[in-house]
C-alpha cells in the first residue's frame, strides 16, 4: 500500500513539475505571432476594350447568270488567280491572295478606315454577312463572295484617357490579348488622337486567319505584366511617415518600407518583396526589434 502511494506521490510531483517548467518557458519565450511567407505572382496590367478590325479584301463578282459551285471551301486560304468557283459555265479567278469567304458583308453605312479615323466612331451598324450557298442561281454583276487578307490588319480601338500607359507612345508597340482565339500579338502604334475625354489609336500589326471576316471583337491592350507580391492590407503599417511591413529575419522583427498598389479592400500589390520573404500580418502585436515566433 505504502508502495502504491508513492508511486501515486511521484508521479504528481513529475505532473506538476512539468506543467510549472512548461509555464516559465512559455513564459520566457518571444509570442507567437501570425506571419506570411511571401510568394510571388504573375501580374498583368492591362486594358480590355471592344475594337474594330479592318483589311484589305476583294470582292467576287459572277460575271454572267448562272448556277453557283464553289471550288474552294469557306474559309479557305487560296493564291491569288487560283479558280476559286463556277457561274454556269464560268469559272471566277481569286483576284487578291487570302482567306475566301463564302458570304456578302452587308455594310449599312460607311466601313473605310479613313472614315472611321475621322468619325472616331465605334458603333457603326453592321449587319450580319449574307451567306451564299453552293448551288444558288445568281444573276450577273452579283456579289457571290469576298477575299479577304490573312496577314495584314488594322486595329481601331478607343480607351479613356486615365487607361492610356505612356510607354505605348513612347515605344510605339502595344500588346495585344485576343481573347476569342486565345493568342497575342504585338502591334504598332501608327496614330493617337484625341477625342474628349477618350483617346483613339490605330494599330497595325500581322495576324491570323482565324481574324478574316471579323469586324468587332474584344481585345485586351496589355501595360505590363509583373513578378509581385499580393499581401493582405492589413499587414501594410504607417512608421514615421513611411507605408511598409514587419520583416522577420532569424526570429526578430524589421521594417521594411515599400510601395504598394491596392487590388480591393483587402489586398495589395507590392514589387519591394522577395519571393520567400517572411511578413508579420498582426503588426499591432510587435514592435521593430522584437523577437517573434510563428
Amino acid at each position: 500500500m505504502k508502495k502504491v502511494i508513492g508511486i501515486a506521490f511521484f508521479i504528481i510531483i513529475v505532473i506538476s513539475g512539468y506543467i510549472f517548467y512548461s509555464r516559465v518557458e512559455s513564459a520566457s519565450q518571444p509570442p507567437r505571432v501570425a506571419t506570411l511567407s511571401v510568394k510571388l505572382t504573375k501580374i498583368e496590367e492591362s486594358v480590355e476594350t471592344r475594337a474594330l478590325l479592318f483589311y484589305e479584301e476583294s470582292s467576287l463578282v459572277a460575271s454572267s447568270a448562272g448556277k453557283l459551285t464553289w471550288l474552294k471551301k469557306h474559309g479557305e486560304r487560296v493564291r491569288k488567280g487560283s479558280p476559286v468557283a463556277k457561274v454556269g459555265d464560268r469559272v471566277l479567278y481569286a483576284g487578291s491572295a487570302g482567306i475566301l469567304l463564302h458570304n456578302v458583308d452587308e455594310v449599312t453605312g460607311f466601313w473605310r478606315l479613313e472614315d472611321a479615323w475621322a468619325k472616331g466612331d465605334m458603333d457603326l451598324f453592321i449587319s450580319k454577312p449574307k451567306e451564299i450557298e453552293d448551288g444558288a442561281m445568281v444573276k450577273p454583276g452579283a456579289l457571290i463572295g469576298r477575299i479577304s487578307d490573312n496577314i495584314f490588319f488594322y486595329l481601331l480601338v478607343r480607351v479613356k484617357r486615365e487607361d492610356f500607359y505612356p510607354k505605348w507612345y513612347d515605344e510605339k508597340r502595344v500588346l495585344l490579348i485576343f481573347p476569342s482565339i486565345g493568342k497575342e500579338k504585338e502591334a504598332k502604334l501608327l496614330r493617337l488622337k484625341s477625342l474628349g475625354n477618350d483617346l483613339l489609336m490605330l494599330l497595325s500589326f500581322t495576324g491570323w486567319d482565324e481574324l478574316s471576316g471579323l469586324r468587332y471583337l474584344n481585345v485586351k491592350l496589355v501595360k505590363r505584366r509583373l513578378m509581385g507580391a499580393v499581401i493582405p492590407i492589413n499587414a501594410i503599417i504607417i512608421k514615421e511617415g513611411k507605408s511598409g511591413v514587419y520583416l522577420v529575419r532569424g526570429g526578430r522583427v524589421f521594417f521594411k518600407e515599400l510601395k504598394f498598389r491596392e487590388l480591393g479592400s483587402a489586398l495589395a500589390l507590392t514589387l519591394d518583396l522577395k519571393e520567400g520573404d517572411r511578413i508579420v500580418v498582426e503588426p499591432d502585436r510587435v514592435s521593430e526589434g522584437s523577437f517573434i515566433r510563428w
